[in-house]
């Protein structure tokens, strides 16, 4: 859950995902396989970073099983997704709100909109405001104030 809440994968792409994806100096995972059919580089937490079992091949699966084999996305979705979904009470919670949230937690820490758009791998920077709009307005309180600041250090 913490990779998917902080890098919004797709549960798709992240059960894709190989250990040779994971560029550890940079920071980043490399989508291959993504919904629109283009790959990106996504940045992650090195703390999430962290979590990861990475001392294995390249070519081994990032998440896997309990016996080592590669994770079915809709296997996980009814045995991991829904239990937890539920055990909170948010039966109207979907898969997407881990990726929602990762939105939200990267414009929060200062991302630009043609960031988000390229983290998230929407098609167009119009489509990344038209979900998170109303997000970006709020950092809208803090620009007057930064401006100021450059201003005034000329």
């Amino acid at each position: 859950m913490w990779l998917l809440g902080t890098t919004g994968l797709r549960i798709g792409e992240a059960c894709a995902l190989n250990v040779g994806d994971v560029d550890v100096v940079r920071r980043r995972l490399r989508v291959r396989r993504s919904k629109t059919g283009w790959g990106r580089d996504v940045p992650v937490p090195a703390s999430v970073l962290a979590m990861l079992d990475l001392e294995r091949p390249a070519a081994e699966p990032l998440l896997r099983t309990s016996s080592g084999g590669r994770i079915d996305k809709d296997h996980w979705r009814q045995r991991h997704w829904v239990p937890a979904r539920d055990g909170l009470g948010g039966d109207g919670l979907r898969i997407h709100e881990p990726r929602h949230t990762a939105a939200s937690l990267a414009i929060a820490s200062g991302a630009d909109p043609k960031s988000v758009q390229r983290m998230l791998g929407h098609a167009s920077v119009a489509m990344a405001l038209d979900l998170y709009a109303g997000l970006f307005d709020r950092s809208l309180d803090d620009v007057a104030a930064r401006m100021d600041g450059l201003v005034r250090a000329k």
